[in-house]
């Protein structure tokens, strides 16, 4: 667990393992364009074929926190579950959730 540092912590949900596979790259790609200062950013992706992704972006990066292997983005407690362990292992100082 790490100690809180940031202010706020974003959880972004990507169901992609679908013909918006693509489309979720780009979008992807343009998160790791910008600069976060006061926030942890958390990324549970899943990819078309691939299978689920847990990462951070850092620094400009993807950070590979877990392969998740193949799961139910579709199934509301994967997201319940996605969001207890963001919390837990990533806490900020405004622990708000929003889901868009």
């Amino acid at each position: 667990m790490e100690t809180i540092t940031k202010i706020w912590l974003v959880f972004l949900y990507f169901n992609a393992d679908n013909s918006l596979s693509e489309v979720v790259s780009k979008d992807i790609e343009e998160i790791l364009n910008a600069r976060f200062s006061n926030l942890y950013v958390l990324m549970l992706v899943d990819y078309l074929n691939k299978g689920a992704y847990l990462y951070q972006v850092k620094d400009g990066f993807l950070q590979l926190i877990e392969d998740k292997g193949e799961i139910d983005m579709g199934n509301p407690q994967t997201l319940v579950e996605f969001i207890e362990e963001g919390k837990e292992f990533y806490p900020a100082k405004r622990n708000r959730s929003r889901c868009i």
